[in-house]
């Protein structure tokens, strides 16, 4: 997921002025990332010894809502990660600052160090509004020893296969479990990929 205003920007504001002393930066940081935010974070405050950094961990699942929420009542914080598919949304709030005087002073931030594609997520209108840190890969985890026991040596690689496995596998299920495969219930995301990928017109 790409793509967010993070840690990068707290460079930018370490080390943009000289003059700031006694600063106090909230950082929401989501899911487990907030964990690793927390060890970068100390690295930071021991070199820019007059910024302090406070980081509230959020769950995925709640971020939306508490980012909305906090714009609503005009306490979004100084910094805050986002999933790249938000940044058009928290930029049409106005809601993001425009970075492109950070990164044109910046001799760290760098276009051409970034994968193009996740790069481009954060640009609006020209401008660069989210600093991306990291990208994931989605993988599919399976039971092989199910697939086995339904006949498949290996996953499926199309709908209709899927579809077959799935029905298939439910028969060989023990009475324990109900589902041939699992998708979390409070995700958009996989039903928003599963249907691109059939084709799916979405609003």
């Amino acid at each position: 997921m790409a793509k967010r205003i993070v840690f990068i920007l707290l460079i930018f504001l370490g080390c943009s002025s000289k003059e700031k002393s006694n600063i106090t930066l909230v950082f929401w940081a989501m899911g487990v990332e907030g964990e690793y935010v927390s060890i970068l974070i100390k690295e930071f405050e021991r070199k820019n010894p007059e910024i302090k950094v406070v980081i509230q961990q959020i769950p995925w699942t709640a971020a939306q809502e508490k980012l909305i929420t906090a714009y609503a009542s005009n306490m979004l914080p100084d910094i805050f990660q986002l999933g790249n598919t938000w940044i058009p949304q928290f930029k049409s709030l106005l809601a993001l600052e425009n970075l492109d005087g950070y990164i044109k002073s910046s001799s760290v931030i760098n276009s051409n160090n970034y994968f193009r594609g996740i790069w481009e997520t954060n640009i609006i209108d020209s401008s660069v509004y989210g600093i991306p840190w990291y990208v994931d890969t989605r993988v599919l985890f399976y039971r092989s020893d199910i697939l086995r026991k339904a006949g498949f040596d290996e996953p499926p690689k199309t709908w209709n296969e899927l579809y077959t496995i799935s029905k298939k596998v439910k028969k060989v299920l023990d009475a324990n479990y109900k589902y041939p495969i699992y998708i979390s219930i409070n995700d958009w995301s996989p039903y928003i990929i599963f249907g691109m990928q059939n084709r799916a017109s979405i609003l």
